[in-house]
């Protein structure tokens, strides 16, 4: 699984999922760059607090852990 996810994170042109541990939400996304670059920015959004970022929101929302809620793989 690990090498898996490696591979994962440096493909572009991708469909993604962020999952949240907590609660099942999911967000849907996709980038042309590489999923480690993308999910590396949600993180950030997560960390700075951004509630203007729909999964930033999310991760910050009662009764969440922010990015420790956060988990991510690509779909296509």
């Amino acid at each position: 699984m690990f090498l898996f996810l490696e591979i994962i994170l440096h493909v572009k042109l991708l469909v993604y999922c962020i999952s949240c541990k907590k609660c099942g939400q999911l967000y849907v996304g996709e980038t042309g760059r590489k999923l480690c670059e993308r999910f590396r920015e949600h993180r950030r959004d997560v960390i700075n607090k951004l509630e203007y970022k729909e999964v930033a929101k999310h991760f910050n929302s009662d009764g969440h852990s922010g990015i420790d809620d956060m988990q991510v793989g690509g779909l296509k």
